[in-house]
């Protein structure tokens, strides 16, 4: 199966076993022990920072959306491993691992080097809320996990006992997660309708709907090259619906 599914020749399609899988729903509670870090396959088959989790050992350690890790420990890994490298960055928390990047900078020049991170439980705080001024409430939102949805609502509440008149919403560097909870708070603003759809290849359609309560504050919605798959879906029904 797996071999199937890498003929097709789409880094975003792979096959999980069952301990993979259950990897993949942990990162998606909101809490794992390791560095801090989304990767994803580039399109030259290397492993490719998305961005580093804010405040957490591979942020600290200077990590940027757009790295490239080529080793791990020494050993070289390519995006056909990426599973096999997510196993050894996770780890107890206190132990080191040491990682070999790829960077270009703004100049255009490629440089390589190694940075030590020390691994850590990470318990991703993916709703960061604040008042700009008297009335402008801010929210940033790093990632898309099973407590976001909850956290989201509880943050806005807040800002809008503080007198919140209007909203600044924060998906830079965000690079999705659960889809459920991207169309939970993006119901939040829109009007009864489509927030995205799904489809299958036998042509079944699962629509994600919104409800006809809209909270009626401006909003502006902040996205940039790091904002990716859930976050596009939120900007996406936010701009296609003139909200």
């Amino acid at each position: 199966m797996a071999g199937s599914l890498k003929a097709l020749g789409d880094p975003y399609t792979q096959y999980l076993s069952k301990e993979e899988y259950a990897a993949l729903r942990q990162d998606t509670e909101g809490s794992y022990e390791g560095i801090g870090v989304y990767i994803a396959p580039s399109d030259d088959n290397k492993i490719l920072i998305v961005s580093p989790i804010e405040d957490t050992p591979a942020d600290k350690a200077g990590l940027k959306t757009g790295d490239k890790i080529l080793r791990i420990n020494g050993t070289e890994f390519t995006a056909e491993q990426i599973d096999a490298a997510v196993k050894i960055m996770k780890g107890q928390p206190g132990t080191s691992v040491t990682l070999t990047i790829q960077r270009v900078n703004s100049n255009g020049e490629q440089g390589v080097f190694d940075v030590d991170i020390n691994r850590e439980t990470i318990r991703i705080k993916t709703v960061k809320p604040a008042m700009l001024g008297a009335d402008i409430g801010y929210i940033r939102i790093t990632s898309f996990d099973m407590q976001t949805a909850k956290d989201f609502k509880n943050a806005y509440k807040t800002l809008k006992d503080k007198g919140m008149k209007g909203l600044i919403m924060d998906l830079r560097y965000n690079p999705g997660g659960m889809i459920d909870s991207t169309v939970e708070i993006t119901n939040m603003f829109l009007d009864e309708g489509i927030v995205t759809y799904t489809k299958t290849k036998a042509g079944e359609i699962q629509y994600y709907k919104s409800d006809k309560n809209k909270e009626d504050l401006p909003i502006v919605l902040l996205i940039n090259e790091g904002s990716a798959s859930a976050s596009e879906i939120m900007a996406g029904a936010m701009k296609d619906t003139e909200r």
